[in-house]
């Protein structure tokens, strides 16, 4: 099972939700390519990233690696903006 599919929620999120969350992304992926994010915090998200799909349990732990997920998951949240025809990362079902 991918877990990446988990279906819509019934529960909508407001888009200027949305919108601050892209912005806080942002500011995590820009922290871990500049190296000044603490390790313990790079491997907790890490392992959030695991948990839904957005990083494969068998690659080595790393800042890249966390900030590839989480630039993953703000395409995933512009899909559901609309910003995209079909979803980025999982493309046409």
């Amino acid at each position: 099972m991918d877990k990446r599919t988990h279906g819509p929620s019934s529960v909508p999120i407001a888009v200027a939700d949305v919108t601050v969350l892209l912005t806080v992304l942002g500011r995590y992926e820009a922290k871990l390519r500049g190296g000044s994010l603490d390790p313990t915090a790079v491997t907790s998200l890490w392992g959030r990233l695991v948990a839904v799909g957005l990083a494969d349990e068998d690659t080595p732990v790393s800042a890249a690696v966390v900030a590839a997920g989480l630039d993953a998951l703000g395409q995933r949240l512009r899909y559901a903006l609309g910003e995209y025809p079909v979803d980025p990362i999982s493309g046409p079902r």
